[in-house]
């Protein structure tokens, strides 16, 4: 089994008791493999990386996740655990979710569909593409010299196309993943945040037993006063309308306000909130408080957010917001540094692990430099103030290669009789070419 730097041996030691040994041991491979891995993250291609470093026969490695007996939950719990113990117990776990489209083509591809990207997206085109849909749920944790905190992926489910009457969609999906991390941990509170396309009624009803959303809101949605029950006839279930939100900013007089805004930078914006009763039929009432905001640069258009909180104000409802792009930045280094889009599974055991691997992958190597406190590479004529998950990326690359690949007897020799004014520039290409 290979021996993994001190920053990832505790990480991944700690997921480990859901495999086997011989399954853990292909599972360590395929991990180093998939971080020091150049172009797509094929199988093959990530056994070609390590080459004599993998035992067995190549097609053992497939059977990690066709056919061997593990659970991606329990990958995601403890990763949860892990990243949860980074956050003080008397604050609030702050949650983002959001869907992505990965493309995967094919005739006998299970669970695919045609989705609308929202990457190519816009509001006048709309993209279709061929693949899969993944609700993601990541844990937003500030973490060391960055300015905006990012947002590490625990768990995520397959959004399938409509077959039969237990159809699920993202919106029921984002709720079972949110009563995951209520179960797993009941002491804790959480705060989830969403776009538009998951601030339906039905989910903020249900997240608001035990905790709270803030997503978009719409500007003509109908509210409602408490119904005044007259003592004849039938109980009145909704009392008078409220005016629109919309129909209320027009009359109210908007409030300055400084708050955080996109990539962690400060913004002067105007506000204006008001409160009522949300109703759908045959679900009931649901207290809300909405919340405009008019960007004072003009660079924003106008927006309205909503939250089941009684006790955010309405700064933190417009900040708790634009905290929720990083999930975004997520989806995007996912797919340019760990090739969200290259694997190649079919069946559907394999569909269901290996994009929920990745995406693990990522939050794996996160943890390990912040636990690390690695310096960011220095580059000859580059300035970059903020380190991102390429840095992190390739701090993992350079251990794994140094103390993982070539400290294995095959090239412990090489790495030994190596000047370190040698070794070091070797290391640093391999980190950055991997």
């Amino acid at each position: 089994m290979l021996e993994l730097p001190s920053a990832f041996s505790a990480i991944v030691l700690s997921v480990s008791s859901g495999f086997t040994k011989p399954t853990f041991a292909r599972f360590l491979s395929l991990l180093v493999g998939l971080v020091v891995s150049s172009g797509r993250r094929t199988v093959l291609r990530t056994l070609s990386s390590i080459r004599e470093l993998s035992q067995g026969h190549w097609s053992s490695y497939h059977r990690v996740f066709c056919k061997a007996r593990w659970s991606t939950l329990e990958l995601g719990r403890g990763l949860a655990r892990l990243i949860l113990a980074l956050i003080p117990e008397d604050q609030a776990v702050v949650l983002a979710v959001d869907d992505t489209v990965t493309q995967h083509r094919g005739k006998n591809v299970w669970g695919k569909g045609c989705h609308r990207d929202a990457v190519r997206s816009s509001h006048r085109h709309t993209v279709w593409r061929w693949g899969h849909k993944w609700v993601v749920l990541a844990v937003s944790v500030p973490m060391p010299l960055c300015v905006m905190p990012w947002a590490l992926p625990v768990a995520c489910a397959l959004y399938k196309p409509r077959e039969g009457q237990r159809h699920k969609t993202p919106s029921d999906l984002a709720r079972q993943l949110l009563r995951l991390m209520e179960r797993w941990f009941p002491k804790r509170r959480f705060i989830l945040m969403s776009d538009g396309g998951f601030n339906s009624h039905g989910l903020a009803r249900k997240v608001a037993r035990r905790s709270c959303l803030v997503s978009r809101f719409f500007k003509g949605a109908v509210l409602h006063a408490l119904p005044v029950q007259s003592g004849k006839g039938r109980p009145r279930v909704k009392g008078k309308r409220l005016p629109t939100p919309e129909a209320a900013v027009k009359r109210a007089r908007l409030r300055r306000a400084e708050v955080n805004w996109y990539g962690g930078s400060k913004r002067k914006v105007a506000l204006c909130s008001g409160k009522g009763y949300w109703y759908r039929q045959g679900k009931g009432l649901l207290w809300v408080r909405w919340v405009f905001v008019q960007d004072m640069d003009g660079t924003h258009r106008d927006e309205y957010f909503f939250t089941t909180d009684r006790s955010l104000s309405e700064e933190d409802v417009v900040s708790l917001y634009t905290r929720r792009w990083g999930i975004e930045v997520t989806f995007q280094e996912a797919r340019q540094q760990l090739g969200l889009n290259d694997p190649r599974q079919w069946k559907k055991a394999s569909v269901l692990r290996m994009t929920p691997c990745l995406f693990g992958l990522y939050s794996v190597i996160a943890l390990a430099w912040r636990q690390a406190k690695a310096p960011r590479m220095p580059r000859t004529g580059y300035v970059k103030m903020n380190p991102s998950f390429s840095d992190a990326l390739e701090y993992a690359r350079r251990e794994l290669w140094e103390h993982t690949i070539l400290n294995t007897p095959l090239y412990r020799p090489l790495l030994r009789n190596t000047p370190r004014h040698l070794l070091n520039p070797l290391l640093s290409h391999l980190a950055l070419a991997a």
